[in-house]
């Protein structure tokens, strides 16, 4: 049970991390289109 928790836990770290790549990503392009105008 506690290694189920754990795995589950990293798992949604993972899943954080990956999630705030992509807005960061997003927010740099954003960012980049608006300054080329």
């Amino acid at each position: 049970m506690l290694y189920n928790q754990r795995f589950y836990l990293n798992n949604l770290n993972q899943d954080n991390i990956n999630f705030s790549n992509h807005h960061f990503w997003m927010i740099s392009g954003l960012q980049e289109l608006s300054e080329s105008d």
